[in-house]
């Protein structure tokens, strides 16, 4: 009778453990840059639009690292999830400051309609030539729930 216990508990917890997967999932990419996320690495333009801006989802994720190589921004973050689809894009209002060097805004906007609990890892990469304005070669970023300064030079 015991050993039908200990059967049970394995059924169990392999049930609920293959509930979640972590399955690598083609990109998928709409007219107005939305990207259905749920690959390892992978890449989108930021999107300099106000009303995007406004209007961006903020479901809870965390910056594990965020780091410039050469015109990209490249993003770990950490969700739950691992079952269902995740939407992210990353967004600006496109208003620069005054400062020298100028400063800008970005959000991650990001929409998890995921209801599995595992913890998720995945790394997005955002190409910045989008911010590239004449007569400046450096922006500082200000990513939103992101604690440290981004500088992003160019040419």
């Amino acid at each position: 009778m015991k050993h039908f216990h200990y059967l049970y508990i394995f059924l169990f917890s392999l049930i609920a453990l293959s509930s979640c997967s972590d399955d690598n999932v083609e990109v998928t990419q709409d007219d107005d840059a939305f990207a259905n996320w749920q690959l390892k690495s992978t890449s989108s333009q930021v999107i300099v639009d106000p009303a995007k801006y406004s209007e961006a989802s903020k479901d809870e994720f965390f910056y594990k690292h965020a780091e410039i190589k050469n015109d990209s921004l490249e993003l770990v973050i950490s969700y739950g999830g691992g079952c269902g689809e995740i939407k992210a894009y990353m967004v600006t209002d496109g208003y620069l400051t005054k400062s020298m060097p100028p400063q800008l805004n970005l959000l991650l906007s990001f929409e998890d309609h995921d209801f599995c609990e595992a913890i998720v890892q995945d790394t997005l990469t955002f190409d910045l030539k989008p911010l590239q304005k004449e007569g400046h070669n450096s922006i500082v970023l200000h990513l939103e729930k992101y604690t440290k300064e981004l500088v992003y030079q160019f040419e």
